[in-house]
């Protein structure tokens, strides 16, 4: 895989909303609601070819109303949105995402059409030297 980049017209419920805990069997399941979005956005996820060591360089950018009626920014967390994208589109490529090692993550203010734009790219078989710019 070169690049791929890919619109998924959902908003995925807050991380914060979709494990669900059955203390008596400690176990911890998906709640309904991402269980849905997670089925529904994997329509949108286009099917790639992947290398079995390729890693990968991923830009989600959430597009949504991000302001109240009245004005008010809300008060939405973006790295509480993103799990549930990163989860559905490595289980619909059949990788694990640990293999995407640059990562990227914005709002987009939108009045209209909500949604995720996602854009991946090959970094190839050895990650880069990491470069801090400040």
């Amino acid at each position: 895989m070169e690049k791929v980049s890919f619109w998924i017209p959902l908003i995925p419920p807050s991380v914060n909303s979709i494990y669900k805990i059955h203390y008596a069997k400690r176990q911890v399941f998906l709640s309904n609601d991402a269980r849905a979005f997670k089925n529904q956005a994997k329509m949108f996820v286009p099917s790639v070819s992947v290398e079995k060591d390729e890693l990968f360089s991923m830009t989600i950018e959430i597009a949504m109303d991000w302001k109240f009626k009245n004005g008010e920014w809300k008060k939405m967390d973006l790295q509480n949105l993103i799990k549930l994208i990163i989860d559905c589109i490595s289980e619909k490529w059949g990788i694990c995402d640990s293999r995407i090692f640059n990562f990227c993550c914005k709002k987009t203010h939108r009045d209209g059409d909500e949604g995720i734009m996602v854009h991946m790219a090959n970094k190839g078989l050895m990650p880069q030297a990491l470069v801090w710019d400040f």
